[in-house]
């Protein structure tokens, strides 16, 4: 009797089961979102139950960014006046310093400049001794004014050309005092271009032989130590920044040690294209780490103002799929049989811990929400499709 006792009890058993599996499997097909698990399966997810609760979030923002070069960080290098690559000092990639030769040219606008300058001097001195003579017939009440009057303003056009003339040579590289009548020295019939700046040769735009005018650019010098990170934030997010934040940075490139930065100052004005905001950021460059110009980077920023939410969840609570987030709901989690329904939500907040939702639907505040091993139910769910 015992026996068959134990024989019905089991047949019951595996008839309640068998119909437990066809509810489930009937309301999957019925609805792809909804999933329902027995007790035993959900302590077998390692799944817990929790509601909406009220808190203040501080957000935190995930941004992307790149590094840029600080505008004093980066020469254009050019020559003031024409002429013809003679000699070329440096390579691209090599280091230099401030005043480093990197090319020489010769030009024949700089002999021209030069000859000009000795007659401007030539002419300067003549005009200072007659000038001198009017002013002594001046004092002697022998003169006549308007001789020295004119004598006056011919030798401050002289002194006036001469200066000029000395600043155009001093800005080809061409020292004045070698011109002076009295060294008789020879012109210069080359110019050397310099670095203005001390860094890595970038570009190196000409070869011997190539004809140069002011508006070529011969070389490009940049120096990788100046630099800072831009990151782009949306409008929405503006209202969490300040200048001093700080901002943790990390890089794409595999082996890079992320570096610890604060918000130097916000962008004023807002991206037409993509509707953001850009925050210029210094950050601490360790030492021995490559950190090259358009360098993309990821940042973290902590928002400066805390806000308060009726419908924050924990973060472990949500399912991201690349496309959308998601949150498990159930309105008994106690029941034999656990309906979860797999319903989109958007991150309004996201703090450290937790995260403030909106829905396009009405969620009632007295739903209970999947928390701890959510992507265990995601599995659970796919299995059915």
């Amino acid at each position: 009797m015992k026996f068959i006792f134990l024989a019905v009890m089991s047949l019951l058993l595996l008839a309640s089961c068998s119909a437990d599996k066809k509810v489930q499997e009937l309301s999957v097909k019925k609805d792809p979102d909804l999933l329902v698990l027995t007790q035993q399966q959900l302590k077998g997810v390692n799944v817990v139950f929790t509601r909406f609760s009220e808190r203040l979030i501080r957000p935190v923002i995930h941004a992307n960014g790149v590094i840029k070069l600080l505008p004093e960080s980066k020469a254009e290098v050019s020559s003031h006046i024409s002429g013809k690559v003679e000699r070329i000092f440096v390579r691209e990639g090599v280091r230099v310093v401030k005043g480093q030769p990197l090319m020489q040219i010769s030009s024949f606008e700089a002999l021209e400049l030069q000859n000009e300058y000795v007659a401007a001097l030539s002419d300067a001195e003549f005009q200072a001794v007659e000038f001198k003579r009017q002013e002594e017939l001046m004092q002697k009440k022998i003169g006549v004014l308007a001789d020295f009057q004119s004598s006056k303003a011919k030798y401050q056009t002289a002194l006036a050309r001469e200066q000029s003339l000395e600043q155009k040579l001093s800005l080809i590289g061409i020292s004045a005092d070698g011109l002076n009548l009295k060294n008789n020295e020879t012109m210069q019939k080359s110019i050397t271009i310099k670095s203005p700046i001390s860094g890595f040769v970038n570009i190196l735009t000409l070869h011997l032989g190539s004809l140069v005018t002011p508006e070529i650019i011969l070389a490009e010098v940049i120096d990788p130590d100046q630099i800072q990170a831009e990151v782009f934030i949306y409008e929405k997010d503006a209202e969490y920044m300040a200048e001093g934040l700080p901002v943790q940075i990390e890089f794409m490139q595999a082996g890079i040690k992320a570096a610890q930065g604060k918000i130097l100052y916000v962008s004023r004005a807002l991206n037409p294209l993509n509707k953001t905001i850009t925050l210029h950021v210094n950050f601490e460059k360790p030492e021995r780490e490559l950190y090259l110009a358009n360098m993309n980077i990821k940042a973290t920023i902590q928002g400066v103002i805390e806000k308060k939410s009726n419908f924050t969840v924990p973060s472990t609570a949500l399912f991201d799929n690349g496309d959308a987030t998601y949150l498990f709901l159930t309105e008994n989690p106690k029941a034999s049989s656990v309906s979860l329904r797999k319903t989109r939500v958007e991150v309004e907040q996201a703090g450290d811990s937790f995260v403030s939702i909106r829905s396009s639907k009405p969620i009632s505040s007295e739903i209970w929400i999947a928390d701890n091993n959510v992507l265990s139910l995601e599995a659970e769910r796919k299995k059915n499709e």
